[in-house]
């Protein structure tokens, strides 16, 4: 057999696996000019189509998976069991803590919060805030007061 013959076979069974994979060639990407922002959004949509595709047919098979549990085990299909499938995605972080700046005053705090990337719950989220904010305002207070636990001659003994 041709060598030659053999790196043609090779390549074209490779790009029809990527092809029917739904996949993407790195080297492909890699070889042309260097992928801008567009082009790498462009390919994490089609994939973000194609996995919303994938859990379609997963969230049936599993129903059907738990029809036959409930069947085996004589249980109840009133069962309060629910697949959910999580992904990630790729976000800049930054971008995303920019558009939450650009929305204070627009959205609520509680929903900037629950948006922001690095918050895990959103409730602790904004107590912590709340705290801090109610110390602020407490050290403002102060500052133009003076300490209200002191005596006024020890405020002004401060400020000299």
């Amino acid at each position: 057999m041709n060598p030659e013959n053999y790196q043609l076979i090779l390549s074209i069974l490779q790009k029809e696996l990527i092809k029917n994979a739904s996949g993407y060639d790195v080297d492909e990407l890699k070889s042309g000019t260097t992928p801008n922002q567009m082009t790498i959004k462009s390919i994490y949509n089609d994939i973000d189509l194609d996995s919303n595709e994938i859990e379609t047919e997963f969230q049936a098979s599993f129903e059907e998976v738990l029809e036959f549990f409930n069947l085996w085990k004589s249980r109840s299909s009133n069962s309060p069991l629910e697949v959910i499938v999580d992904r990630d995605t790729v976000v800049m972080e930054s971008q995303v803590i920019a558009d939450i700046k650009n929305s204070v005053g627009i959205l609520s705090k509680e929903t900037l919060v629950a948006q922001h990337p690095y918050v895990t719950n959103v409730e602790e989220e904004l107590k912590k805030i709340e705290k801090e904010e109610q110390s602020q305002q407490e050290q403002a207070m102060n500052d133009y007061f003076g300490n209200p636990q002191k005596t006024p001659e020890e405020n002004i003994d401060n400020e000299k």
